[in-house]
C-alpha cells in the first residue's frame, strides 16, 4: 500500500557535514589535454545526509552542505569559477541558511584535476520545504545552478491545490480556486491560473486511478497543454504530491473514452507550447503519456526541472521521435531521479498488438537541440535508446546534453543509430563538449537487434562534433554485437579513460571516419579495465586484434597519439562489484588517472531520493 510520498523519506537524526570528498592531482602527456576545459558539478555531501552527484541535494536537518565541482574536457591553463547562493521558493538567507555573500572562488592549476568545494550552512528548515540555488559563474562554468532541498513537514505557506480526476477525462475543465476547499480539477488550467507568478502546486490524489486531460482543441494529439510562461529560478512553479496522499500522485493518458484502442496512449501527459521558464515537475507518475517539449511548438524552454517522476509506456501509433520525455529547445534542464521506461512507436510496424510492441521501441529520454541540460540519477530501462542525442543544441558551443550517475539496462541498440548511452547528432549544429560519466550500463538480455554500441557519438554530416569526455562509467555485456565503448564517426577530441568495459562481443570500441569533409579523433584512451571480452579494436577500417597491436598503433588520422591503453588493465576475472545482482557496481580501486577509481568507485548510481514517490526502484545503500 502507498505509505504517504513523505514517509517514504527518513530525516537525518543529526546535523553537520559530511567527509570531505575533496582531492586533486596533476596530469601531463597524452593525459593533458590542450584545451582549458570546464568545471562542471559533481557531488553533494553534507547536513546528514548520504553523498551523491546530479543537481538537486536535499536535506531535512541542519549543518554543513558542501557543493563539489570537477575539472572536465581539459586540463590547460589555470581555470576559476565563482559560487554564489540565492534565496528561492519558501527559504532566505540568514533565516533557512547563510549566504555566501560576493562568493566562493575555486581555481585549478595548470594541469590540475580534482574535486573542489563550496560549503554552504543550513540554519533552519522551513515548513514544508524550501529551494536555495547555489549559482557557478565564470567563463569556464560548465552548468549554472544546483539546488539544495530542505525538506520540512506541512505544507508551504500560501500554496495552491489541484485535485485529480481519478479517471475521468476533465479536458478543459476550469472548475475550482486553488484553495485546499476549492481545488483545481484541471491541471491545465491550474497550470496557467500560475503562469509566470510561480508558486508551490499541491497535487491531491483522488483514488487510484490516473488523472486524464486530453483531446479538446488542439486534438488528441496534445494532453496537458503547458503554454509559455516565464516564472523565475528565485520563485519557480513547483508541482508536487500533497504529503497526506494515500495513493500515488498518477496520469494515465490510456483511457478507452472516446474509442481509442487502450494500447495506445491518446496524448502525452504534458505537451508544452511557446517559449517559458521555471517549472519543477516532482513526484508524479506519468503513464501511457509522455511528457513533450516539441519543436513543433516549443519556441525554447529554460530552467526546467523533472525530479522523482516515472515515466513509462508512452505508445504512439504513428510517427517517430515519440521518446518517454522528449525536450527539444530546452536550455538548463535537469531531469534527475527519474525511473523512465518503454516507449513505442508505429513508425516501423503495423501492428497494434502488444506483443509486436518491441520491435518499435523509442527512446527512454530523447533529446532534440537543448543546450545545458543533465540527466542524472536516472534509471532508464527497456528503450530503444537510454538518452539519444539526436540534432545538435540551439547554443552550437554546449553539448546535447550530459548524463552522470545514471544506470541504464535492457535498451535495444539499434543498426546505424547507436545504443543505450547515445550522443546522436544527425542534422543541424554539431555538438560540443559533452561528458558521460558515473554510469552503468549492463546489456544483458537486451531488446533488438544488432547495434553499435553502447555509446555512439557521431555526426552523419559535415559538421563535426568536439570534445566528448567518457570517463568513470562501467559497460557490461555489449549488445547483441555492438562494440561496448561505442564508435565516434566524425568527431574530434574523444577522451575515454577510467572505465571498465566488461565481456565485450566484436570489438571494444570503433573508431573511424564515415565520410568525405569529416574526420574523427580519438585524442586519449588509457587507465581502463577490460574484463574478458573480445579485445578487439577498430580504427579507421584497421582491426587491431590484440592489446599489443592496438598499443602500437597511431598516430593516424583517426587516432591522435600512439600508445592508447598503455596503463589499462586486462583481466579475466570480474572486479569485485558491490553487488552486481542488485545493480549495484560500485568498485573500489585507485587504479585510475589522478590514483582514483576505475569505474564508479563509491559512486552511487541510479535512483537515490524518492521521497515524493517511493514506489521509484531506489539504488542500494
Amino acid at each position: 500500500m502507498f505509505m504517504g510520498v513523505y514517509r517514504g523519506y527518513t530525516p537525518a537524526s543529526s546535523g553537520g557535514g559530511g567527509t570531505d570528498l575533496s582531492w586533486s592531482a596533476t596530469v601531463s602527456g597524452v593525459a593533458k589535454s590542450a584545451a582549458a576545459g570546464f568545471i562542471a558539478p559533481v557531488n553533494f555531501n553534507g547536513a546528514g545526509n548520504t553523498p551523491q552527484g546530479g543537481r538537486i541535494y536535499p536535506v531535512s536537518a541542519t549543518g554543513t552542505v558542501d557543493v563539489y565541482y570537477e575539472r572536465i574536457l581539459g586540463e590547460t591553463g589555470s581555470l576559476s569559477v565563482t559560487i554564489t547562493t540565492f534565496d528561492s521558493t519558501n527559504c532566505t538567507s540568514g533565516t533557512n541558511y547563510t549566504s555566501l555573500g560576493a562568493g566562493v572562488t575555486l581555481t585549478w592549476a595548470d594541469g590540475e584535476i580534482g574535486w573542489k568545494k563550496a560549503s554552504i550552512t543550513v540554519l533552519s528548515i522551513p515548513t514544508g520545504f524550501g529551494l536555495i540555488g547555489v549559482t557557478c559563474s565564470g567563463a569556464a562554468a560548465y552548468r549554472a545552478t544546483n539546488w539544495i532541498w530542505l525538506q520540512g513537514t506541512g505544507l508551504v505557506p500560501g500554496a495552491k491545490f489541484f485535485q485529480s480526476s481519478n479517471g475521468v477525462n476533465v479536458n478543459g475543465n476550469v472548475s475550482g480556486s486553488g484553495t485546499a476547499g476549492s481545488p483545481w480539477l484541471g491541471l491545465s488550467n491550474a497550470i496557467s491560473s500560475m503562469g509566470a507568478s510561480g508558486g508551490v502546486l499541491y497535487w491531491i490524489q483522488n483514488g487510484t486511478a490516473g488523472h486524464m486531460e486530453w483531446g479538446g482543441t488542439g486534438g488528441t494529439s496534445q494532453g496537458v497543454v503547458v503554454n509559455g510562461f516565464s516564472a523565475s529560478n528565485s520563485a519557480p512553479l513547483i508541482i508536487l504530491p500533497h504529503p497526506s496522499n494515500t495513493s500515488q500522485a498518477f496520469m494515465d493518458q490510456g483511457s478507452t473514452t472516446g474509442g481509442a484502442n487502450i494500447l495506445w496512449s491518446n496524448a502525452p501527459a504534458l505537451y508544452f507550447r511557446g517559449t517559458g521558464s521555471g517549472l519543477w515537475l516532482c513526484g508524479i507518475h506519468f503513464y501511457r503519456g509522455g511528457i513533450q517539449w516539441n519543436g513543433q511548438d516549443v519556441t525554447q524552454w529554460s530552467n526546467t526541472v523533472v525530479w522523482q517522476c516515472e515515466v513509462d509506456n508512452y505508445a504512439v501509433n504513428a510517427g517517430s521521435n515519440v521518446h518517454c520525455i522528449r525536450f527539444e529547445h530546452v536550455v538548463n534542464g535537469i531531469f534527475q531521479d527519474c525511473f523512465v521506461h518503454n516507449a513505442y512507436t508505429n513508425e516501423s510496424f503495423s501492428s497494434n498488438s502488444y506483443n509486436s510492441l518491441a520491435s518499435g521501441f523509442e527512446s527512454c529520454f530523447g533529446t532534440l537541440r537543448p543546450s545545458f541540460c543533465t540527466v542524472a540519477h536516472c534509471f532508464m530501462k527497456q528503450g530503444q535508446f537510454a538518452l539519444m542525442n539526436k540534432q545538435g543544441p540551439d547554443t552550437s558551443t554546449d553539448t546535447p546534453c550530459e548524463m552522470t550517475h545514471c544506470l541504464a539496462v535492457q535498451c535495444q541498440a539499434s543498426s546505424g543509430a547507436g545504443g543505450g548511452l547515445t550522443g546522436y547528432p544527425v542534422q543541424g549544429t554539431a555538438f560540443s563538449n559533452g561528458i558521460i560519466r558515473y554510469s552503468v550500463y549492463d546489456g544483458t538480455n537486451d531488446l533488438g537487434p544488432s547495434g553499435t554500441g553502447m555509446i555512439n557519438q557521431f555526426d552523419a554530416l559535415a559538421a563535426t562534433a568536439q570534445n566528448l569526455d567518457q570517463f568513470n562509467n562501467v559497460f557490461i555485456n555489449g549488445p547483441n554485437g555492438g562494440q561496448t565503448v561505442g564508435e565516434l564517426k566524425g568527431a574530434t577530441g574523444w577522451r575515454v579513460f577510467n572505465n571498465i568495459l566488461q565481456d565485450s562481443t566484436t570489438s571494444e570500441m570503433n573508431v573511424q571516419s564515415p565520410g568525405a569533409g569529416t574526420s574523427s579523433q580519438l585524442l586519449y584512451c588509457d587507465k581502463n579495465i577490460y574484463v574478458r571480452g573480445a579485445h578487439t579494436w577498430v580504427a579507421a577500417g584497421t582491426t587491431y586484434s590484440s592489446a599489443a597491436l592496438w598499443q602500437a598503433a597511431g598516430p593516424n588520422t583517426v587516432l591522435a597519439n600512439t600508445g592508447n591503453d598503455s596503463n589499462s588493465i586486462f583481466q579475466a576475472g570480474t572486479p569485485t562489484y558491490q553487488n552486481a545482482a542488485t545493480n549495484d557496481y560500485r568498485f573500489t580501486n585507485t587504479s585510475g588517472r589522478g590514483a582514483r577509481a576505475i569505474g564508479v568507485g563509491s559512486e552511487r548510481v541510479g535512483i537515490v531520493n524518492n521521497f515524493l514517490n517511493p514506489s521509484l526502484p531506489k539504488a542500494p545503500a
